[in-house]
């Protein structure tokens, strides 16, 4: 399935009466058209220089080394707590890693 296909569905689901997520600030913020309209528009990398790329984040690559560039800037303190939970994920995915050590649900 394209990606643009995949979107198209995705928002419908998001945007649907019946939907969960309607209650959340985008579904209650904008329609699903404008919301497709903004996100056709959203680009982060040229596509014209993806040609050889071997990045599969290439079309993100940019946006992330900005977050990761502003992560680093936040200073770290001598007690930290993090508290995540981390849920199996039994699905292939190419930038998903294998976690020998993951704990078991």
């Amino acid at each position: 399935m394209s990606r643009n296909r995949w979107e198209q569905i995705n928002s419908k689901i998001h945007f649907n009466d019946n939907n969960l997520l309607v209650g959340t600030r985008i579904a209650e913020t904008m329609s699903r058209n404008r919301w497709e309209q903004i996100n056709s528009k959203i680009h982060f990398n040229d596509n014209n220089l993806l040609v050889g790329c071997k990045d599969k984040l290439y079309k993100i690559r940019s946006f992330i080394d900005s977050i990761v560039k502003n992560f680093n800037k936040i200073p770290i303190r001598e007690k930290i707590c993090v508290d995540g939970q981390m849920i199996p994920y039994k699905g292939h995915h190419s930038i998903k890693q294998y976690m020998k050590a993951k704990p078991k649900q």
